[in-house]
């Protein structure tokens, strides 16, 4: 226990002397997850391994030609409109706020309230003028890592061929007594990962092309990029959702508060949806993790690893809840499910009690 807690700490401290350039090893772990059914499925009705992971990434890589073909000029000229217009939009914010200041003077509230009006003023101007330095500095940082992306593909084909001989070589360093134990946990962990990666695929999809159509049918501009942005930053809980909606609600109050609202009972109803109908039926309780659990990991992992530390926090503590749960139960004794000793395996017949003989004399 002790070395495999040192072994822990010493993974975490490299991971995170090396974060710069962890991000092509989570986008191949991710299409990894996300092929593998298919791979799987294309071996068992005798396909090479090779030739099954060359087929699936030739459609994986089809589709996404034709995303790109067909979405990315429509989501490319909203961006490039969006930056040349955001001097404009910063003027109408900055004059909203000064237009509830002013409201607020105009009605003699109280000076309490006047005085908070007057911060949130300040700081939504404050706040609007950082956009634009903002929004150029995160374009030029994705696309200087667009070229470490580029080895996603390369990095994850490798790692799909040689899959089998991992899981092989993973468990061979178990004592053959465990490793019966070791699969079954591994087949866990794959579980966890697998149906989190493929559910979030979905459910991300899904926020994201909602949100599209419901923006341009509110006549709210930019509503594919929205759209896009909406859908990347669902992957985030509780965090992401706001995050998304906030360019949205901000373009909408420069038409009319009434608009505002709409937009924002939009995204209510959208994530309503999402959390009380699409989790639970595509992911189910595959992550199993607290909210509060939650927000301090995608806390801890923004402060150390920044945006990666809060797309992979979930994922990697969805897996070390299941290491944990798997060796709290070995070693406390229990069983599969924590309740102890487990019913016989099928086709195990429990040996039935024999009477006792009777004594010669036939008393008992």
């Amino acid at each position: 226990m002790i070395l495999l807690l040192v072994g822990a700490g010493a993974l975490v401290w490299l991971l995170y002397a090396v974060r710069g350039v962890l991000l092509p090893f989570g986008a191949a772990l991710f299409l990894v997850y996300l092929t593998e059914p298919l791979i799987v499925r294309m071996e068992q009705r005798q396909a090479p391994r090779v030739v099954a992971i060359l087929a699936v990434y030739a459609m994986l890589f089809g589709l996404v030609w034709v995303a790109v073909a067909y979405f990315w000029p429509i989501v490319a000229g909203e961006a490039e409109r969006a930056l040349a217009n955001l001097p404009t939009r910063t003027a109408e914010l900055r004059r909203l706020a000064e237009r509830l200041v002013a409201m607020g003077r105009n009605r003699r509230l109280p000076a309490h309230v006047a005085a908070v009006l007057t911060v949130l003023a300040e700081e939504t101007q404050r706040t609007v003028a950082q956009l634009g330095r903002r929004a150029v500095s995160l374009t030029l940082s994705l696309f200087s890592r667009m070229a470490l992306l580029l080895l996603a593909p390369v990095i994850s084909f490798y790692l799909s061929r040689d899959l089998p001989a991992l899981r092989r070589g993973l468990l061979k360093l178990f004592p053959p007594s465990g490793r019966g134990e070791a699969r079954q946990l591994l087949s866990q962990v794959n579980a966890v990962l697998g149906g989190y990666v493929r559910g979030q695929l979905v459910i991300s999809s899904f926020v994201g092309l909602a949100v599209w159509l419901g923006l341009a049918l509110l006549g709210i501009p930019y509503a594919a990029l929205i759209g896009v942005i909406a859908g990347l930053f669902d992957v985030i809980p509780y965090f992401g959702p706001v995050i998304g909606a906030v360019p949205a609600v901000l373009l909408a109050l420069g038409r009319s508060a009434w608009t505002a609202v709409t937009v924002v009972l939009l995204f209510v109803a959208i994530h309503q949806f999402e959390g009380l109908i699409l989790v639970p039926r595509i992911m189910g309780s595959r992550v199993g993790l607290h909210p509060v659990v939650v927000i301090f990991v995608l806390l801890a992992g923004g402060h150390l690893f920044g945006l990666g530390g809060m797309l992979l926090g979930v994922p990697v503590a969805a897996v070390a809840r299941v290491v944990l749960r798997f060796g709290l139960r070995r070693w406390l004794g229990g069983g599969e499910d924590g309740q102890g000793e487990q019913p016989p395996a099928r086709g195990v017949v429990e040996e039935k009690k024999q009477p006792e003989p009777l004594p010669e004399d036939g008393s008992r």
